[in-house]
Formats: C-alpha cells, sequence, structure tokens
C-alpha cells in the first residue's frame, strides 16, 4: 500500500464529524416600492402568503441532522443565506439551497430547508423553480415555471381573469381529479399560470 493509501486510510477512520439535530435561521427584507416583478427559485418547502405592506420577507430555515464519517468537502457549510439582484423593475430572489457535502466515507447528514415568504398583493410572482411551495392568498399575477408539489388554497373564482394548469402527474380542484390541462376563464383581474408535477387547487 503506497504511502497516499495509508495517509487517506489513516483519515478515514480517525475523522468523525458528527452532526446533532440544529435549526439555523435566515431572515431577508426588502422594500419593493419601484419594484413590479419578482422572480423566484425557491427551495425545500415554501408558503407564500400576502400583505398590505410593500416589502418582500423572507423567513428560512435550516434543519441538519446526521453525521459523516470519513472525509468532507468543503469542510464548512456555505453560508445559510437569500441571494437577490435587482433589473429595473425586477427582482430576482433565491432562497437558500440544500447543501450536500462531497463525502468519501459513511454518510447520514441531511438537510431541510423551509421558507415562509410575505410578499404585497399587486407585485407579479414568477417561479421558476420549486419543490414544494403552497399558496396561502390570492394573487393578482402568478405564473409557476416548475414545480414538483403546488398547492392554492383560496383561489377566488369571482375574481378570475385566467387559470391555467398543466400537470405531469395529479391535479386536484376542490378534492376532484381533472385532466392533466385544466382552465377557467373569467371576468375577474387575477392571473394564475401554473405548471408542476401535482397541484392540487381550492377554488371558492
Amino acid at each position: 500500500m503506497n504511502t497516499q493509501k495509508i495517509f487517506l486510510s489513516t483519515l478515514f477512520f480517525a475523522l468523525f464529524f458528527s452532526i446533532n439535530a440544529q435549526i439555523k435561521t435566515n431572515e431577508f427584507t426588502k422594500s419593493l416600492k419601484e419594484i413590479n416583478v419578482i422572480v423566484f427559485d425557491l427551495s425545500g418547502n415554501t408558503t407564500i402568503n400576502t400583505s398590505q405592506s410593500d416589502k418582500i420577507e423572507i423567513i428560512s430555515k435550516l434543519s441538519v441532522k446526521g453525521k459523516v464519517m470519513g472525509l468532507k468537502y468543503p469542510e464548512k457549510r456555505p453560508l445559510f443565506e437569500t441571494e437577490f439582484r435587482q433589473s429595473n423593475d425586477t427582482i430576482f430572489v433565491k432562497t437558500p439551497p440544500i447543501f450536500k457535502y462531497k463525502i468519501i466515507g459513511i454518510n447520514t447528514y441531511s438537510e431541510k430547508v423551509s421558507n415562509l415568504i410575505t410578499v404585497p398583493y399587486n407585485k407579479k410572482i414568477l417561479i421558476q423553480t420549486a419543490d414544494t411551495l403552497i399558496v396561502k392568498n390570492s394573487l393578482s399575477v402568478l405564473k409557476v415555471k416548475n414545480a414538483n408539489l403546488l398547492e392554492l388554497d383560496s383561489i377566488q373564482k369571482s375574481e378570475l381573469k385566467t387559470l391555467l394548469c398543466k400537470v405531469d402527474g395529479k391535479l386536484l380542484v376542490n378534492g376532484k381529479q381533472k385532466s392533466n390541462s385544466y382552465e377557467i376563464y373569467g371576468t375577474g383581474s387575477e392571473k394564475y399560470i401554473l405548471n408542476s408535477k401535482k397541484i392540487i387547487l381550492t377554488i371558492k
């Protein structure tokens, strides 16, 4: 066995990284007075609410558990924080992603990320990617390009102008399964264009 193999074997048996269940929180707030469009890339489980304030608020929580026996790279987890950039009247927001170490050894390390987002009702919301997304209130414009699970709890049929849904899997509307493409047109002002593997809608 050469020197390098001996060195790696020694490190493997000598190093033991134990990570007990722990929670880290990141808070992000920004005024939206000059913003009309918010573009999101979302991680983990996300809930969106609306408010009367003219700002965006995000509370992200990271739950970590498990352990690593052996070598891991990098040595420390990247910062758990929300990223954003602004272009004209549009803000691009990326919630903290779920992180995975590169590991040689035994690994039971895992992360869960949850986000609670509050936005003004009158902003246009574009979701580029999402894992699990729950929208608790009505929005003036919501477009979801890609999600694993999308749930809208409070769509008001009288407020709808357009509702277009496409799913790869199951679409449930008020508990009843619909076809993979579903459309509603009305005389209201709200617009929803939704693409997801699974969609659950509650329409009142």
